[in-house]
């Protein structure tokens, strides 16, 4: 399981099962239920902030990547955006749970760039020159969003009340970035640093240091780790060996 995501409340996970169906489950693996089947396939799901919707990523043989919406416990897949009209890499959640963040691959016509979704009247706004960035990710405040340079080196910060983007942060491979639930720390991982570091930078002043690093699984035969986010204050990673497992990390910091 290497793509997965845990409800706000900590009680449930969506993941990605056999044949890229999506699943969800509570965290003991108990009331799982298949919630998507062939010809469609899922990838990337995130909860909606009340734990009653999951966004995912979808696509068919032979289409583009778009973003869907789906009840948790089961129900009509509902397109974000009119299938067909772009190629989407990455969605994420408003803080009411009204909007959807969409980043669009180079090429994706009209919605090339960063483009919040209304729900309710399913216009769609421009983020001001979000085009080469990925990988968006919003706080959970509402007030920012993150997202990194096309060349992955470079982690951005959008402000909603100033409307301009300023770099936050640069690395050899942003593999992924999270936020905290404090809306103030936003985690990501070098992936090309020996131990596949994860650094904390605070979105207030730019002071990033390391929060932790893989350096005993590294050394212990683990082939990547993965980190995958924030959950009451422990870090979550996914670990390759010859399987893959997930791990929720507690780390002392001074």
């Amino acid at each position: 399981m290497l793509d997965f995501a845990f409800s706000r409340d900590g009680k449930w996970i969506a993941y990605i099962g056999e044949h890229d169906a999506l699943w969800r489950s509570r965290v003991d693996g108990t009331e799982a239920l298949q919630l998507t089947s062939a010809p469609i396939q899922t990838m990337r799901p995130r909860w909606s902030p009340d734990g009653s919707r999951i966004l995912f990523m979808g696509y068919k043989q032979g289409s583009t990547s778009n973003p869907y919406i789906i009840p948790n416990d089961g129900g009509a897949i509902v397109p974000v955006v009119k299938e067909g009209t772009g190629n989407f890499a990455h969605a994420d959640w408003s803080v009411d749970g009204n909007s959807v963040v969409l980043d669009a691959v180079p090429g994706s016509g009209p919605y090339e760039g960063i483009s919040v979704i209304d729900l309710r009247t399913h216009n769609r706004s421009l983020i001001p020159e979000s085009k080469g960035k990925d990988y968006v990710r919003w706080s959970p405040d509402g007030r920012y969003l993150a997202a990194r340079s096309e060349d992955e080196k470079e982690l951005f910060l959008f402000d909603f009340r100033t409307q301009r983007w300023k770099l936050l942060a640069t690395a050899q491979y942003i593999r992924r970035h999270e936020w905290d639930a404090n809306s103030r720390d936003l985690y990501f991982q070098d992936a090309y640093t020996p131990a596949q570091t994860v650094f904390r930078v605070n979105v207030e002043n730019g002071k990033t240091e390391p929060a932790f690093d893989f350096n005993q699984l590294l050394q212990n035969g683990a082939a990547r780790s993965t980190f995958e986010g924030r959950l009451n204050g422990s870090y979550l990673a996914s670990v390759e060996n010859s399987v893959a497992s997930v791990y929720a990390l507690d780390v002392q910091l001074p």
